[in-house]
């Protein structure tokens, strides 16, 4: 049954209001060029510093996005995908997921650290993160986040950037470097905003976290980076009715198993597996919030962290790595068991 066009931006009503399929395609085609693809470039460049990334890899990233937001929205007149209440919201989310995604198959611990930073610097009262006018993200304490949580350009925060590496180094510390105190001191020391990247630039080469420099893997065709990156495990799990057999499988599991199962579920790359539940249309985000027991605005914060690691799991659960594992141990056994006596 097709979503009803009353609960979507309005953006969407000609699309989804369509009486046939060739009429939706073009409506679909026109909107795609019209809104979402000024909008994913605008997001591209915001997130990738100019000259940092080659033409060709953002041309890739931005055609990959596209067809994902194409596959979406069609998903969504078949009435298989939530209603989509603000589009440009909707397009700027699917940019953000291309990079963070990119990010993590090139640099999987850089964007690990990216990920870190971003949890800190929402959940610390003393920091804040936001966009400039050309939607990259800036970062300060909170007492430098402008009014209506958007600055002005992005000059003054190339000038808090370049305070940056002093104001770490500056930062008096007991022991090895650590994230926390790394960023509330070197923040603290700074006069301006600075840049999200630059942030993650410098605290990289002080903690040690050693990905190489970020770029294109040898020998990645181009139509490898063309691929959409979860596209491989939608496919691999294309059968809807296995994927629900299986979902209604785990969440017949005791809970900390559930928790210690999913909150580390992750394909072949070590890329986070558990978004492609909502994306496959098995479970809304409240469902999967449901089986983990949690509310959905904090499995929304949990997001950008996943996959977590035993560590993160071991203090959310209040339990050992080492009781961590032999749960996720256990969940698989069990779920594999139940998988093929059923």
């Amino acid at each position: 049954m097709a979503v009803s066009p009353d609960l979507c931006d309005p953006l969407l009503h000609p699309f989804l209001a369509a009486r046939d399929e060739e009429t939706a395609r073009e409506l679909l085609g026109e909107l795609l060029v019209r809104e979402a693809s000024p909008l994913l470039w605008k997001v591209l460049r915001g997130q990738f510093r100019g000259g940092e990334r080659p033409a060709e890899e953002l041309e890739d990233l931005h055609a990959a996005a596209l067809l994902r937001l194409a596959r979406q929205l069609g998903g969504l007149r078949q009435g298989d995908a939530e209603p989509v209440a603000n589009l440009g919201g909707y397009v700027a989310t699917t940019g953000f997921n291309a990079c963070r995604a990119h990010l993590r198959r090139l640099a999987p611990e850089r964007a690990r650290l990216q990920d870190r930073l971003r949890y800190l610097l929402t959940h610390d009262p003393a920091l804040a993160l936001w966009q400039d006018a050309s939607l990259a993200w800036l970062c300060a304490t909170a007492r430098l986040r402008p009014r209506g949580g958007r600055a002005a350009g992005p000059a003054r925060a190339a000038a808090g950037a370049q305070a940056l590496r002093e104001a770490l180094a500056a930062v008096p510390l007991a022991g090895p470097p650590a994230l926390v105190p790394l960023v509330r001191g070197g923040l603290a020391g700074l006069g301006a905003p600075c840049r999200l990247a630059d942030l993650v630039d410098q605290l990289a080469r002080q903690l040690g976290v050693e990905d190489g420099e970020v770029g294109l893997e040898e020998g990645d065709p181009a139509g490898a980076r063309l691929a959409d990156p979860a596209r491989e495990e939608v496919a691999r799990l294309a059968d809807r009715e296995y994927l629900v057999r299986l979902w209604r499988e785990i969440g017949e599991l005791p809970l900390a198993q559930r928790r210690a199962l999913l909150l580390n579920l992750r394909d072949a790359r070590g890329g986070d597996m558990l978004s492609l539940v909502p994306q496959a249309s098995v479970a809304s985000v409240a469902e999967v919030a449901a089986v983990l027991e949690i509310a959905p605005a904090e499995l929304e914060g949990l997001w950008p962290l996943l996959p977590c690691d035993d560590l993160a799991i071991a203090e959310r659960l209040g339990l050992t790595r080492r009781q961590v594992n032999n749960l996720r141990k256990s969940a698989r056994a069990r779920h594999e068991r139940r998988m093929r006596g059923s």
